[in-house]
């Protein structure tokens, strides 16, 4: 964009450009604000200095003593830079519709430490744990304003950053964090907006239960945990995202290393179901962009010539081939037109990093659902192209049932449906229109 992060921060118009230049260029699963943890601060009263180049830092201390604490003031939402940041997000959901906008903001005992200082909070909560605890109360108030003026703008959820607390003891943290975070989950989560709950500390693995208790989500974690002994931890039905360093690799790594490493953490959580890829915290301005391209390439192989030869001549001159191929890749979407069938067991499911798989009209749909269902591989179904490509009129009854065959062999399955191959619809958008009406009514019917 060629500006300043000073910039940025000041500019809700410039804050959407970015966040739709970014959603224009990744294949990220949301769309996220910037991550400035000195809004709120600033908000209570707090210094904060502003550079050009890195995201502003909170300056002194606003509370030092139970009485300052009792005398502080909530502020309301909309002061200082809280109203550019709602605006930009109210913006950026005007521009990104393919995905879910996520708006940032910090969460309550990493507020509170920017009011009373970062290092003399820790002993606050033993010398003082009542004026903590007054402190945590006004800012947890203010921090539900401020993310229900968030979904009032149109957000999607919210990643709450609480990297504070990941430097707690997992007894202070139940005490100093997870009420207060609890209480924003239950302020605003619902099943329209999403609370991701984020600490990129070292201790989160023993303190989990406490931030499980939170109710949230998601939970986002940093690069100083081993993912693989997080995620055995976690429900299946909470989202578990991280955790690819981000000064390391994104900033300061290469191509080549970022790859590796997400190569690398997907071979070993890839397994679970909710896990999420992702940088372990946000990533630091001035990053390259040829890194955070390494972190989202995908490939696409398909072998559609191949399919006149046995699946044993495939796999013995074709597939050593392919995989070599493949390897160079993050994630890898692989098929076209062509039965995967025949070559899945020896060959295609043998790709690590294979997400995604094309399921087409000459597939055998059963077979693969089988042998997808419970996995994190998407069944990529593509329906038949004569129910929407020829004719003149719709032959409801026969796609209704086409499409609901595809469904039943899919359940529990990871499943995308796209159309291929319709070159005309016979200037009827009607028909268009139909066809995907029973496409969704077939998904409330049978999933």
């Amino acid at each position: 964009m060629g500006i300043s992060v000073r910039e940025l921060i000041s500019d809700s118009d410039r804050q959407a450009e970015g966040m739709k230049l970014i959603a224009d260029r990744v294949d990220a699963a949301a769309a996220v604000s910037l991550m400035d943890l000195s809004v709120e601060a600033e908000c209570f009263g707090a210094s904060i200095a502003v550079s050009q180049d890195e995201v502003p830092t909170v300056k002194g201390c606003v509370v030092s003593a139970p009485e300052e604490a009792e005398a502080l003031a909530v502020p309301p939402v909309g002061a200082g830079r809280t109203d550019v940041n709602i605006r930009a997000i109210g913006k950026a959901v005007r521009q990104i519709s393919d995905r879910p906008v996520f708006a940032g903001m910090i969460g309550p005992y990493s507020l509170a430490g920017r009011l009373a200082d970062v290092t003399e909070i820790m002993y606050y909560c033993y010398d003082e744990p009542e004026m903590v605890a007054v402190l945590l109360e006004k800012v947890t108030e203010f921090l539900i304003a401020y993310g229900k003026a968030y979904k009032e703008a149109g957000a999607d959820g919210i990643m709450l950053a609480e990297p504070l607390a990941g430097l707690l003891s997992p007894e202070l943290a139940e005490e100093f964090s997870a009420p207060y975070v609890k209480r924003i989950v239950e302020a605003l989560q619902e099943d329209s907006f999403a609370i991701v709950y984020h600490n990129c500390g070292n201790c989160t693995i023993q303190m989990i239960d406490s931030i499980l208790d939170t109710g949230a989500a998601a939970c986002h974690f940093g690069n100083a945990i081993d993912m693989t002994r997080m995620l055995p931890l976690i429900p299946e039905d909470i989202l578990v995202m991280g955790n690819i360093d981000p000064a390391g690799q994104f900033r300061n790594g290469t191509p080549e290393s970022i790859r590796e490493a997400t190569l690398e953490l997907m071979r070993a959580c890839g397994g679970y179901r909710n896990f999420l890829i992702s940088s372990g915290c946000d990533i630091p301005p001035m990053s390259k962009w040829e890194n955070i391209d390494a972190f989202f390439v995908w490939g696409f192989m398909d072998s559609q010539e191949t399919v006149s030869i046995s699946p044993e001549m495939f796999e013995e001159f074709i597939f050593p081939c392919y995989k070599k191929i493949s390897e160079s890749f993050g994630l890898l979407s692989y098929g076209c037109c062509e039965p995967v069938d025949p070559i899945w067991e020896n060959c295609i499911s043998r790709l690590e990093n294979l997400r995604k798989v094309s399921i087409s009209p000459w597939c055998n749909e059963a077979y693969m659902g089988e042998r997808l269902r419970g996995s994190k591989i998407i069944y990529h179904r593509k329906p038949s192209p004569n129910y929407l490509g020829t004719g003149t009129l719709l032959d409801e009854e026969a796609f209704r049932t086409h499409i609901r065959e595809s469904l039943q062999a899919a359940k529990g399955c990871e499943m995308e449906i796209t159309q291929r191959d319709v070159y005309t619809i016979n200037k009827d958008i009607s028909k268009a229109k139909r066809y995907v009406d029973i496409i969704k009514e077939e998904i409330v019917n049978c999933w």
